[in-house]
């Protein structure tokens, strides 16, 4: 996936407090923490934030319905069909009339279709946002997300993977899992797609 940041350095830094003239060196490394975030985040989701071309291919499926794991669909290029799955050689192009979008921008409906044997590829335009601030104005939740996983990993940048608790009169410490803040995963949880088999 060729992602997008979630956010920008400038909102990171407000939230941690730390003054817009901050050395270069912690401009470096928040601005690596925001690209790796945004990464896992998308990754997380299971869908490609940014808009972009793509094309699709997979075996069909009974319904006439294919989820489209990059919507939503901006526009779609075209859709071939074949029962050998070999779509360059003997893929036949459906017309425009032929299908269309299904609810949210996030499939393909072919109303005549008769399944299940073959294949089918999509050519289409889509993705979530063009870019980090298009993907501000329209999710403000997942760049609060990444905001909210980048200054927990700032917070700890020099005892990554450390988890201390205090146990009655003693304290003890060790080496633990470093996973997404649960409150970041429920802020996914409504953009996350499930794998798509058709």
């Amino acid at each position: 996936m060729s992602g997008i940041d979630f956010t920008t350095l400038a909102k990171v830094k407000e939230n941690l407090n730390l003054p817009a003239t901050a050395r270069a060196d912690a401009d470096s490394i928040l601005a690596q923490m925001i690209s790796s975030v945004s990464s896992v985040l998308e990754n997380n989701m299971n869908r490609p934030v940014k808009t972009e071309a793509r094309t699709e291919r997979r075996a069909t499926t009974m319904t006439g319905r294919f989820t489209l794991t990059g919507g939503p669909v901006t526009s779609i290029t075209s859709v071939k069909y074949t029962y050998s799955g070999i779509i360059s050689r003997d893929g036949v192009t459906l017309s425009a009339s032929q299908y269309a979008l299904g609810p949210n921008n996030d499939s393909l409906v072919i109303p005549d279709y008769v399944g299940p044997y073959g294949f089918i590829e999509v050519a289409y335009v889509g993705g979530m946002a063009a870019d980090t601030a298009a993907l501000q104005a329209a999710y403000p939740d997942l760049e609060r997300a990444c905001i909210m996983q980048v200054s927990h990993m700032w917070n700890r940048r020099l005892s990554m993977g450390k988890t201390s608790t205090t146990l009655g009169n003693g304290d003890t410490q060790w080496t633990g899992d470093y996973d997404l803040l649960p409150g970041v995963i429920a802020m996914l949880i409504k953009y996350r797609r499930p794998w798509a088999i058709g």
